[in-house]
């Protein structure tokens, strides 16, 4: 009577455990089994290395209308600096200048004035590769011989160099001098010199060559 006791518990345990087995086994299973109706797609790779939470994905370059890569390139907004230092006349055509070429512009400090008439900048020509101005004393002079005082030039270097007296400059630079030639009028004497792949040109009505000198190397020096 015992052992058929002992046997009837054995048989109700092993049933028991069968059961638990076979409910644990059906949870695994649907713990990983896709619902019924669910597509996986295989076909795309899964990252082993996603980014991390809160970090900027790279931005990609833009693209244009027909789908080609645009680099982003800010425009380029260089223009000629202005000079450290000149002479107050210029100061009025100076926004100007420096908006209008790409010649870099250089100015003299020094002007001749005995003191006796205001002098004047008057803007007569700029584009990307010249400028002119005219010193007058008047502010709207245009270079006539009544109110002219000289003239300030700046454009690209030609392989042709400048002719003239050679004078020595500052910063061992060589200048072209040209004498004026008066008649019932005198013209400018002028005084050209090459810097940085451009060539500047002082004149001045009648004027001597030491005063270009100096005007010349103020616009150098500075």
């Amino acid at each position: 009577m015992f052992k058929s006791k002992t046997l009837l518990h054995l048989l109700l345990l092993s049933t028991l455990m069968l059961s638990a087995c076979n409910f644990a086994g059906n949870t695994s299973v649907s713990s990983v089994s896709p619902s019924p109706g669910t597509n996986i797609d295989t076909s795309r790779p899964v990252n082993p290395n996603p980014p991390a939470s809160g970090n900027r994905a790279a931005q990609a370059p833009s693209s244009n209308s027909s789908g080609d890569r645009v680099a982003q390139v800010p425009p380029n907004q260089t223009r000629p600096a202005q000079p450290e230092k000149s002479n107050p006349i210029f100061s009025e055509v100076l926004p100007e200048l420096t908006e209008e070429t790409d010649v870099p512009v250089v100015l003299p400090t020094y002007v001749p004035n005995d003191g006796s008439n205001q002098v004047y900048a008057v803007l007569e020509t700029a584009d990307s590769s010249k400028y002119q101005i005219i010193l007058g004393y008047t502010e709207d002079c245009q270079g006539g011989t009544a109110c002219r005082l000289g003239t300030l030039s700046a454009e690209a270097a030609t392989p042709t160099p400048p002719t003239g007296e050679q004078v020595t400059l500052a910063n061992g630079i060589t200048g072209y001098f040209t004498d004026a030639v008066c008649g019932a009028n005198c013209s400018d004497s002028t005084l050209s010199w090459e810097q940085n792949g451009n060539r500047y040109t002082v004149g001045i009505k009648a004027g001597q060559q030491e005063t270009l000198i100096k005007m010349a190397n103020s616009a150098i020096e500075q």
